[in-house]
């Protein structure tokens, strides 16, 4: 089991990145305003070893292809020393 559980930690989950649609009801959000589109990104710690540059133009591009009307980044950016 921890061997299991170091695998995942260290060369599996670090390496996956998630992009999915959350649709969430904003009361009194004028409906001639349309939907608001936010896109959040975290933990995207650049310099590690599964975030090429590469790699993070693929998260760049994904984001950019969903249109969001604003983009809040919520932390982990770098690896700091790399």
């Amino acid at each position: 089991m921890g061997v299991a559980l170091l695998v995942w930690a260290v060369l599996i989950e670090p390496g996956q990145r998630v992009a999915r649609e959350i649709r969430l009801p904003i009361a009194r959000w004028p409906a001639a305003l349309g939907p608001l589109r936010i896109a959040a990104i975290a933990d995207v710690r650049t310099g590690a070893p599964h975030m090429t540059l590469e790699a993070l133009r693929s998260v760049v591009a994904t984001v950019n292809a969903a249109r969001p009307d604003l983009v809040v980044l919520l932390g982990d950016y770098v690896i700091h020393g790399r």
